[in-house]
């Protein structure tokens, strides 16, 4: 049996066919009625407010968000919505604030899953936003060269595949931040990867390295991170201080900083004074100027990928956590679920002059490696959506389709891409 037709619900499909074919009609009359048969309007708000914003009035796509807010202020639809606005009308502090009153009022209303999609978009453009602030930041970041003081309380969890060329650095670069324990899962490389990590466990002896041997080739990443997270936890307890702190790195990621000789340990007495359970990391990316065949042995990232994006235009961030038996870390350690729902328990690292910068396309003889393996990989995980893993799937798709001129294209697109955005940023903030 058909539900009856209300006269709100008449008067909102009028409007929404008035939207539809660009007629005009009386907003501030629209407004109102909505407003005075509430909740029955309710349910229509969103659907108007993309109307709003796609016939280009913003001000009315926005205005609807308020009302549902309003109408239901312990509803997540409405927060995420409007931030949805702000980003896309380039009002990012509009945005920070509005999810950050999304997380306090939804909390204890809206379930966990809708209240963690708010905190990782919040982190993500607090991050931005911390980040705009720091002007001509590419100029003066640098990578540690003095080691920081020891950090007895933390580890690295790091899974590696055919990584020889940056492994080291990369590892080198959270010796020098201060991190001393490693749990390093090494899957099945062809190359000198294990080679390199026992290299740097030899080169520093005051450094803790556990190397396990990755034998699944499946890429299901997400699951072997949080395996060998509550690995280390348990095994680097043992003999020391609990696990407090998990940095989640991959081999071909490594810290930059702004201020000369800070340190990580410094950043976590700030975060313990502040109760913290997530440090969010700007997630940058470092390109080499030109494409490269192959780069030539015992490099140096610094001066070979100096082409660096001060954020992603679709800005994602890099998290490390507290450690608890609860906590999951999701694929890439851009989000960890089950870890806080505070705005204020989260530390955003620009501002205190920390990055995590990412040098996944290096050369074309690395990015056939990469590819190659990423798609092989995925191939395998048969449990993972086929939304997962996208960009990689649809590299090897096309590797497989053109062969070895989609490895320099791809290299070439990337390299472009950190050029206009390192450009873009520099306008941005100028």
């Amino acid at each position: 049996m058909a539900t009856a037709r209300t006269p709100i619900d008449a008067f909102i499909a009028e409007r929404k066919h008035d939207l539809e074919a660009r007629q005009a009609f009386d907003v501030e009359a629209c407004f109102a009625r909505l407003s005075e048969e509430a909740p029955a309007a309710e349910p229509h708000l969103l659907d108007l407010s993309h109307l709003f914003q796609k016939a280009g009035d913003i001000a009315s796509a926005v205005r609807c968000c308020e009302l549902l807010i309003k109408m239901r202020p312990g509803m997540q639809a409405g927060y995420y919505r409007l931030s949805k606005i702000y980003i896309e009308t380039q009002q990012t502090h509009r945005a920070v604030n509005i999810l950050r009153d999304g997380i306090l009022s939804c909390r204890g209303h809206a379930n966990a899953r809708e209240i963690e999609s708010l905190v990782r978009d919040y982190i993500n453009l607090a991050c931005v936003e911390t980040d705009a602030d720091m002007i001509d930041w590419p100029a003066v970041l640098r990578a540690p060269e003095v080691a920081g003081r020891p950090i007895p309380d933390a580890i690295r969890v790091t899974m590696v595949k055919d990584e020889a060329d940056i492994v080291y650095f990369s590892l080198r670069s959270s010796y020098l931040a201060g991190i001393r324990q490693y749990v390093i899962a090494d899957n099945a490389s062809r190359d000198a990867t294990k080679a390199e990590i026992q290299r740097f466990a030899a080169d520093h002896p005051d450094c803790a390295v556990l190397i396990v041997d990755d034998l699944i080739l499946a890429y299901y990443q997400a699951e072997k991170t949080n395996a060998l997270m509550h690995l280390g936890a348990q095994y680097f307890s043992m003999t020391g201080e609990p696990v407090r702190w998990v940095f989640v790195v991959d081999g071909d990621e490594y810290f930059y900083f702004v201020k000369p000789g800070y340190d990580l340990l410094e950043i976590l007495r700030v975060a313990e004074e502040k109760q913290a359970e997530m440090l969010a990391f700007m997630w940058s990316t470092a390109a080499p100027e030109h494409v490269y065949s192959d780069l030539p042995a015992g490099y140096d990232p610094r001066e070979m990928f100096p082409v660096i994006s001060g954020f992603r235009f679709a800005a994602v961030t890099k998290v490390a956590v507290r450690y608890s038996p609860t906590v999951y870390i999701e694929m890439g350690a851009h989000f960890a679920s089950k870890c806080t729902e505070e705005p204020e328990k989260i530390l955003l690292m620009p501002a205190y002059g920390a990055m995590m910068m990412h040098s996944p396309m290096r050369s074309v003889a690395q990015a056939y490696k990469k590819i190659l393996n990423g798609g092989k990989a995925l191939q395998a995980a048969s449990k993972l959506h086929a939304a997962q893993g996208a960009h990689w799937r649809k590299q090897f798709d096309t590797y497989k389709a053109e062969g070895v001129a989609s490895l320099r294209n791809n290299l070439l697109d990337f390299i472009k891409r950190n050029k206009q955005q390192a450009n873009w940023i520099r306008m941005r903030v100028s």
